[in-house]
């Protein structure tokens, strides 16, 4: 993944790897890809220096689900072609 690209950001459900959850969530649509960890350049302030970070461009409702669900580790992001 690399900035300018568009991804759709899924929440996996709690016990999704047991195959137990339901349906994964859409969290946001065709989201820009912003930045990576893998970059090269400085780190993102707060990241430890192990995570997968990805910051995304999204809309105010979308920014409210994403912020409420990044302690989950469930997130999933799908590359899309729009």
């Amino acid at each position: 993944m690399s900035p300018g690209q568009l991804v759709d950001v899924f929440l996996g459900s709690a016990g999704a790897d047991q195959g137990t959850g339901g349906p994964a969530a859409v969290l946001a649509s065709d989201a820009p890809i912003l930045w990576t960890a893998g970059d090269g350049g400085d780190s993102w302030p707060g990241a430890d220096e192990n995570s997968a970070v990805v910051v995304l461009a999204a809309a105010a409702g979308e920014a409210a689900a994403l912020a409420e669900a990044s302690g989950s580790g469930r997130i999933h992001l799908v590359l899309t072609g729009g």
